[in-house]
């Protein structure tokens, strides 16, 4: 209606509204319609001859911003005057446009969203996108903290790449498990032992030497109350001490229950590796194509992205991408190295 409007040169209701101000206009805005302007005409029931009442209020007589009621708080007197249209065409107008569904752009499913991590920074990484003429859409994912305030790397990577890894990972587990699970379930299992391996020795050699600073701090505390007996210390002193120790006990205690913990994830990660097989059975068939994002959501726990920096032959600095995925029930595990273990 609007390039209808101007290319017969309707003048605009902008135009008309600028004349008594004098406001110069361009012979182009001159008959430049907006659809709003389409819309209030049409939506317009004085047009058939009706006087329509208490389309606006104020919340207060203080209050100067007009607000809108709904069409149904309005007092509508019909006949009132002569009619610019038919009623029926109004009717018609409007129930026109009321069953115009308005095409909606199709939103891109990212099969990944909320699943992505920053491995050095610890945030999300969220999708961007690209306009690229030749190429389309390009969507990528780029580190929160450094989109927000530059307080980390970019680590920029592709969607359709960081999707590739994640897919081929599953669609080689899809393949072991069909052709022999328990087989399959040994490899796992290995694997995730290897993965945390370092950890879970770090992890104990810590936990011992935190009983041996409890075991010498308990020795310290006996022997200043056995000094607070015999030799008559003094109180303010003794306490003093006595908090301290109590204080750094307190703190060592609180660690170890935390490394307690990382043990028992260890322990819940390898009784895991069933109830992965179990679920990894279920999609066992699926083909590339049929790995969408309800598929990933029930196998992938999360994706992380490191980034690091490194000199190429040429003797120029490059930036590094390196991915690890982290799998439901068992965490992360390198297929890479699984591949060795046939």
């Amino acid at each position: 209606i609007c390039n209808y409007l101007k290319q017969n040169e309707f003048k605009s209701p902008a135009y008309h509204n600028a004349v008594p101000t004098n406001i110069e206009k361009a012979p182009d805005e001159m008959y430049s319609w907006r659809t709003s302007s389409i819309i209030d005409i049409v939506d317009r029931q004085e047009y058939c001859g009706d006087t329509v009442n208490f389309k606006t209020y104020h919340k207060s007589f203080k209050d100067k911003a007009i607000q809108y009621k709904d069409e149904a708080d309005y007092v509508i007197i019909k006949d009132t005057q002569d009619a610019i249209i038919s009623r029926e065409e109004f009717e018609k107008a409007r129930e026109r446009r009321n069953d115009i569904q308005r095409a909606k752009p199709e939103k891109a499913e990212h099969i990944l969203d909320s699943l992505v991590f920053c491995g050095d920074c610890g945030g999300r990484l969220y999708v961007s996108k690209n306009n690229n003429k030749k190429k389309g859409d390009v969507y990528y994912y780029i580190c929160n903290a450094y989109k927000k305030q530059k307080e980390c790397t970019s680590h920029y990577v592709q969607e359709n790449e960081l999707v590739e890894i994640v897919a081929q990972a599953l669609m080689y587990l899809f393949l072991e498990c069909k052709i022999d699970k328990k087989e399959l379930r040994k490899k796992l299992t290995k694997a995730v032992c290897s993965a945390h391996e370092e950890q879970v020795k770090m992890v104990n050699k810590r936990i011992s030497e935190i009983d041996t600073a409890l075991t010498e701090i308990s020795n310290k505390l006996s022997i200043l109350f056995d000094r607070m007996l015999d030799e008559g210390m003094e109180m303010k002193a003794f306490n003093s001490l006595t908090e301290k120790l109590s204080n750094d006990a307190d703190a060592l205690r609180q660690e170890q229950g935390t490394l307690y913990l990382e043990i028992d994830k260890f322990t819940d990660r390898k009784k895991g590796i069933k109830s992965f097989l179990s679920k990894l059975a279920v999609y066992a068939d699926f083909t590339r194509d049929e790995i969408d994002k309800f598929v990933v959501e029930q196998l992938i726990d999360k994706v992380e992205v490191f980034e690091t920096k490194d000199i190429n032959e040429s003797g120029k600095e490059v930036t590094m991408i390196d991915v690890k995925v982290h799998f439901k029930e068992i965490g992360y595990i390198s297929i890479e190295e699984i591949k060795t273990y046939e």
